[in-house]
This record gives C-alpha cells, sequence and structure tokens, in this order.
C-alpha cells in the first residue's frame, strides 16, 4: 500500500468515525461477513451499556502501518477514555483507548485471551478482544476509586486528628489555671 492509499484510507476511516455515522462496526477492508457485523453491532451495544463506545473497523490486508493509522483516526475523531477504538487488518489487531493509556501488558494480555477466537472468524476475534478490554478498563478504574476511597478516608483521619489536637490546645489554658 502506498502512502497516498493510506492517506485515502485515514480519510475513509475518519468518515466512518465522525459523530453521526450510524453503526459501531465499519468493514472497510470487506473482511467481515453479514453474521459478524451483526455480532460485532450486538458486542458494541452490550459495551455502550457499560459506558464503553467502541467502533470496530477493517482495513484491506497488506495496509501499511495499521498501528499509525488506528492512533491518528483516534485522535482526528477526538475520542476519549469512554471510547476504544479496534482496528483489524486480516492478520493483526490494534486497540486504542485512552482509559488504558500507558499500559500496553493489558492489550497484550487482552490479544492472548481473543487469539482462539481470531482462530474460529475475524468478527469472534474482534469481539472477545473488545470484551477483554473492557474487563480491564473497568479494573482499572475498580482499582483508581479504591485508591480514591483510601485516599479519602486517610485525609478524613488526619482532619480528625488535627481537630483533635485543637480542642485538646484550646483546652489547655483552661487546664493550667485551675
Amino acid at each position: 500500500a502506498t502512502a497516498q492509499t493510506n492517506e485515502e484510507l485515514l480519510r475513509q476511516v475518519n468518515a466512518a468515525l465522525r459523530p453521526g455515522q450510524s453503526g459501531a462496526v465499519h468493514d472497510l477492508g470487506r473482511q467481515l461477513k453479514p453474521g459478524g457485523i451483526a455480532e460485532l453491532e450486538q458486542v458494541a451495544g452490550e459495551l455502550a451499556k457499560q459506558n464503553l463506545r467502541v467502533r470496530f473497523v477493517t482495513v484491506p490486508r497488506g495496509t501499511a502501518d495499521v498501528g499509525a493509522l488506528t492512533e491518528t483516526a483516534y485522535r482526528d475523531a477526538q475520542l476519549g477514555a469512554t471510547d476504544l477504538l479496534i482496528v483489524f487488518d486480516g492478520r493483526r489487531v490494534y486497540g486504542k483507548t485512552e482509559a488504558l493509556q500507558g499500559d500496553r501488558a493489558a492489550f497484550d494480555e487482552a490479544f492472548k485471551e481473543a487469539a482462539p477466537a481470531f482462530k474460529l472468524y475475524a468478527a469472534k476475534g474482534m469481539a472477545q478482544f473488545a470484551r477483554s478490554l473492557q474487563q480491564r478498563i473497568r479494573a482499572r478504574a475498580d482499582r483508581a476509586t479504591q485508591e480514591a476511597e483510601a485516599a479519602r478516608a486517610q485525609a478524613a483521619e488526619l482532619a480528625e486528628e488535627r481537630a483533635a489536637w485543637v480542642r485538646y490546645l484550646i483546652g489547655l489554658p483552661t487546664m493550667i489555671a485551675a
């Protein structure tokens, strides 16, 4: 694939991801059967109920640097922490979400879980990859919530200790005078 072909493909991906476009599945690479498209639309609906908007995109086999295309399309579409973009080129799958930024291991683990499904058919693998990533996003969010709750509890405990010291210090002159 030439650079111009990739530029045209990026324009197509960006058009597919534009707000107002219907559907979560964009089979630009013509790699999915109607049943696979329906399966991915169903998975997208399930994940949307869990506050994750997933978009599935296929690109033609042989597309050069699909990873860079995924990154650029994600940025151009101004997707965020509640968005997941999955791009499949017939051989490799790429995922991008701010919710797992910097956590390469999460993507690697999700792919390992999805690998057997990819051997069945592409849509099954893409669906499993999305579900596995969603589980990791939820686990990360749960950890962050637990850490925030622990920090709030610690701050409340420190505030109570300070308040007790203030009450003690305010009462000290009364005790000394007596």
